[in-house]
Formats: structure tokens, sequence, C-alpha cells
């Protein structure tokens, strides 16, 4: 069969040329195609998208997602805590030692002044000496009297703590003495002390 338009071949029983797209059918017959869907049929051909991930597999991921994210938010904040917790315990250990050794030290040196600003205010020797009478009675006494000290072991509670330094004199061997310190405007200051 022939198109009466294009004059191109067309198959037996075609209602449209597949080249120009008219219509060959006798008049007055009404197309059951359209024209396009013949004359160009791979552009007619719908792509189908790839198929849809399934909504299940796209709430694990997203999930799976959250929960990562929620774990490292969760680990930095345990290793900050964990960083800031070993900060407080050592500073609360460290510094009623080091003020003991210091206190030790001035005292030994005969610096009064620097041991008179290591005593708490309510201390027995602030309380109970002037400046003067701490430094004749207490410092000058002592001075050059030990040959060695040593402020190892604390235990702290809250705004207290208990410090032992094993002491060595230059006339009477070792002793070990007990110190007492007291926090007051964030600093540890010795309270008062004494031989076990």
């Amino acid at each position: 069969m022939e198109c009466p338009k294009c004059g191109n071949e067309v198959s037996a029983g075609s209602s449209f040329c597949p080249h120009c797209g008219a219509s060959i059918l006798p008049e007055g017959t009404v197309a059951t195609e359209p024209a396009t869907l013949l004359m160009q049929p791979e552009a007619a051909k719908i792509q189908q998208p790839p198929p849809p991930v399934p909504s299940s597999a796209r709430v694990r991921s997203r999930t799976l997602k959250k929960v990562l994210i929620v774990l490292g938010i969760v680990f930095i904040f345990v290793v900050i805590g964990a960083v800031l917790v070993v900060t407080l315990f050592i500073g609360a250990v460290k510094a009623p030692v080091d003020v003991t050794n210091r206190y030790i030290k001035a005292v030994n040196d005969g610096n009064a002044k620097a041991a008179w600003e290591l005593l708490h205010p309510d201390s027995r020797f602030k309380t109970g000496y002037s400046f003067s009478e701490f430094q004749q009675d207490v410092v000058e006494r002592s001075k050059g009297s030990l040959l060695s000290w040593n402020a190892h072991h604390v235990e702290v509670s809250g705004s207290k703590a208990v410090v032992d330094a094993d002491i060595t004199f230059k006339s009477a061997g070792e002793e070990s003495l007990k110190f007492a310190l007291r926090k007051k405007n964030g600093r540890w200051l010795i309270y008062d002390y004494g031989y076990e």
C-alpha cells in the first residue's frame, strides 16, 4: 500500500503513514491511533525512571545517619567531660600538696612573709600570733632545720584537704607531719599542722 500524501510504502491495515503522519483511511473512518505515535515510535516511548528506593530503606539510611551524628556528638562530650574531670582532679590533688611544700620551704628558708601568706586567715597561727611573733616563734626557730621534705599523700573533701609530709630534720631524723588545708577564695591555704 502507498501513502497518498508522501508516496512511501505503508503496511496494510495501517491507519496513518509512519513517515508523514497522514491518514490513509478512507474518508469518514475515524482513526484509533494518534498519528504521532505511528510517526515517531522511538520518541513516543516514555523513558521509565529507575525504580524508586523503597521508603523503608530510605528511612533506615536517614536513621543511621542521625544515629551516627548523635553518637559522634556524645563521644565528643564524653571526651571533653573526661578531660575536665581529670584536670579538676589533678588540680584538686596537686594544689594542696604544692601549697604544703611551698610552706615548708618558706619556713625552712626563713622567709616568714611567704609562709605567712600561705596561712589561712582562721588558722591558729594567724589568730594566735602577730606576724612578728610568727616570724620569731615559728620561722626563726625552724629556719634551716630540715634536710629534706616530701608532701606526698593528700585527701580532698570539698574545701578541706589533709596532706601527709615526711620531713627529715638535721638533728632529730625523720618525722611525719599532717597538714590540714582549707580553701579561701579559691586558694588552698595551710589551716593547721602537727605531728602524727
